[in-house]
């Protein structure tokens, strides 16, 4: 009796926070076929799942039911998709757990999908369960959702502070949709700012000029030489900076020195509102062209 006491005490002691534990860790109790199907009998373990049981009574919650779908379908198994999004706050919880696992294992209440290209990146832990990142789980999703859902998602994970500048350039990575639909007052970083713009030229058929060019000791976003033209792309967060703030008035007062021209583009007007602004661009490049001034 005593050594049987024991053993369940180790078993309290090895469960999880919601009181789960896998059949491999009973095992590595000493605990054989027949023991583990006496404690099921006497519901002092209680099967959810395929080697997966809570131990002495069952946990109803979401994150419960969550935690050990994930736990049944193996060791690099994720909770995923509609199940992540609910963890992490931004969608309500699906009737059946979905996980994402590079094996696909079939498991009765469990949605399962197979990947080969999720990476470390891609997994956060989350109230102890292993969940994809909001940006691999938007990402995910983003088929399911209308753009007024993923719009809505997109600013719900950003309120939450759960999809940083890095998470979000991520995500544009995995879902170049979401970087069409949303609609934020800063880019999220300079080189999606940059690589915006560039498509922006390409799309609209503007001459692309050198980026990130040495100019009389300061950098330029991007410059047009010929046409004596320095191109800005301003960020309130990083130009707001009492240093930045006082070298771009330094650069600015040089550039009317030496008749050059500084057009500000902000990312909001980026993306929405790219046909005036391919129009105003080519117009000053037009107004600025050494043949014409010629």
């Amino acid at each position: 009796m005593g050594k049987k006491s024991n053993i369940d005490g180790q078993i309290a002691q090895l469960a999880t926070a919601r009181g789960l534990i896998c059949l491999e860790t009973l095992r590595s109790l000493g605990l054989t076929r027949q023991a583990v199907a006496a404690r099921c009998q006497a519901h002092s373990l209680i099967r959810v799942h395929q080697g997966v049981s809570f131990v002495g009574h069952i946990d109803p919650t979401s994150r419960a039911t969550a935690e050990a779908a994930v736990l049944a379908c193996g060791d690099r198994a994720t909770l995923s998709h509609d199940s992540a999004a609910a963890l992490w706050g931004l969608r309500k919880w699906p009737r059946i757990p979905e996980v994402s696992s590079p094996v696909y294992r079939r498991r009765p209440g469990i949605r399962s999908h197979r990947t080969t290209t999720l990476t470390r990146g891609d997994v956060a832990i989350r109230d102890g369960i292993r969940v994809t990142t909001v940006a691999r789980t938007t990402a995910d999703i983003a088929p399911r959702l209308t753009d007024t859902e993923l719009v809505r998602l997109l600013h719900e994970a950003r309120r939450n502070r759960d999809l940083p500048n890095a998470e979000l350039v991520r995500l544009y990575a995995l879902c170049p949709r979401a970087a069409d639909l949303y609609d934020s007052e800063e880019a999220p970083s300079r080189t999606v700012f940059q690589h915006e713009f560039k498509a922006f030229l390409i799309r609209w058929d503007l001459p692309i000029r050198e980026f990130e060019a040495a100019w009389h000791g300061f950098e330029v976003d991007a410059f047009y030489a010929d046409h004596r033209l320095i191109i800005e792309l301003d960020g309130y967060r990083d130009h707001s900076e009492p240093d930045r703030f006082e070298a771009d008035r330094e650069r600015d007062a040089l550039a009317i020195e030496l008749k050059f021209d500084t057009l500000r583009i902000t990312w909001k007007r980026l993306k929405r509102k790219p046909a005036p602004l391919a129009r105003q661009l080519r117009a000053i490049l037009a107004a600025r062209d050494p043949a014409a001034r010629r």
